[in-house]
């Protein structure tokens, strides 16, 4: 297969390994070797969202732009730290026992590990939107002015999940709208790394806003044991406004298709 394909799953069957590579050469670039607790922490914490959804947001979204999903590597790997690092925290705020397997010599070094590792995998997003773009500093710059923001938004959150960690409801609420904010970042510092427009950047934001709320709906009908009518009506709605936005305001393209496959797919997914 090559990334010529128009067909979405045989991309994602190309870029997946890509990205989860730059995953680790990223990572570990710094470090000559590193013990076997903070590797295994490290796994850990790269394990979460596996499907690696944000990263192949930020190479379509750099293609449909015209730009080439290999200096971008980097950038999706940078959404990619920001997710598994927000979701390690949650993790840890509300108890993860992976912590207090044997593999950690006791429960709080492991929770130690943790939020090491949490802020090692922030500030290795801070500096990725840079590689492959040092000559292009305008928009290298305004990339990661995009991941100091979610950043700071992230930071936040932790601090309010810990305050409401007995109160479920809210918990939720916060993890989508920084689940929001992430596919927004996602898509928006591809385009931009690969020189967006204005016009496409407003389109490309109103997309985001689309399909994040799509993929919202999906998860909320997954976990309905009983499938809600008004949900799936809502579902549809919310993913043809997404596709529509992109047909109108992006010529037809391999890259395209791609993101109308995907917006579609959260109608039928399962997991």
């Amino acid at each position: 297969m090559h990334q010529d394909s128009a067909n979405l799953w045989e991309y994602i069957d190309f870029v997946k390994p890509q990205i989860e590579e730059c995953l680790r050469k990223y990572l570990f670039s710094r470090r000559e070797s590193v013990g076997e607790e903070i590797s295994l922490a490290f796994e850990h914490a790269l394990l979460f969202g596996s499907d690696r959804l944000r990263g192949i947001l930020t190479l379509l979204a750099a293609e449909l732009v015209g730009g080439r999903i290999e200096k971008v590597l980097p950038a999706s790997a940078s959404v990619e730290y920001i997710y598994a690092s927000f979701v390690s925290l949650e993790n840890l705020i509300l108890g993860d026992e992976f912590y207090q397997r044997e593999k950690f010599s006791d429960k709080a070094s492991g929770r130690t590990f943790s939020v090491l590792i949490c802020l090692d995998l922030l500030n290795s997003a801070y500096s990725l939107v840079f590689v492959n773009h040092r000559f292009e500093f305008e928009k290298a710059l305004e990339a990661h002015g995009e991941v100091v923001e979610c950043i700071s938004a992230l930071r936040k959150f932790a601090e309010r999940i810990y305050e409401h960690k007995e109160i479920a409801a809210v918990n939720g609420e916060l993890r989508n709208v920084f689940s929001t904010l992430l596919i927004r970042l996602s898509i928006r510092i591809g385009a931009i790394l690969e020189g967006a427009d204005y016009v496409q950047l407003n389109a490309l934001s109103r997309f985001a806003e689309n399909f994040s709320q799509a993929y919202l709906l999906s998860e909320q009908i997954i976990k309905q044991k009983r499938k809600d009518r008004i949900l799936k009506k809502k579902l549809e709605e919310t993913v043809r406004e997404a596709n529509r936005i992109l047909v109108e305001n992006f010529p037809p393209s391999q890259a395209r298709s791609r993101l109308v496959q995907l917006t579609e797919y959260l109608m039928e997914r399962k997991v």
